[in-house]
């Protein structure tokens, strides 16, 4: 099966990571979507990239059936990486639209 574009990089991490944990496991597509009450079209799409990223029920679905934590599904590095674009943006609202300060 063929990598998803590197587009969305926390993405491509869940689903190699959701891939190594599906094989290590040796479920089939189905098996996993019987396992996480998705269908076996969107774990498909979960795997092929052609659905945005997982919502958080989906990564809960998943890691339940997986039998792993949620994070384990996250790459740690990708993870602070958006937490540091988020906080970057927060800051800079903070910055652009300063609340008036008490007398």
């Amino acid at each position: 099966m063929n990598d998803p574009p590197d587009h969305d990089l926390p993405l491509v991490s869940f689903i190699r990571r959701q891939r190594q944990f599906t094989g290590a496991r040796g479920l089939t597509q189905a098996e996993l979507a019987y396992l996480t009450g998705l269908s076996v079209r969107q774990v498909r799409r979960l795997e092929q990239s052609t659905q945005l990223a997982p919502g958080v029920l989906t990564l809960l679905r998943v890691a339940l059936a997986l039998d792993v934590a949620m994070s384990d599904l996250l790459d740690p590095m990708l993870v602070d990486l958006e937490r540091r674009r988020l906080l970057a943006r927060r800051d800079a609202r903070k910055r652009a639209y300063p609340t008036a300060s008490p007398p």
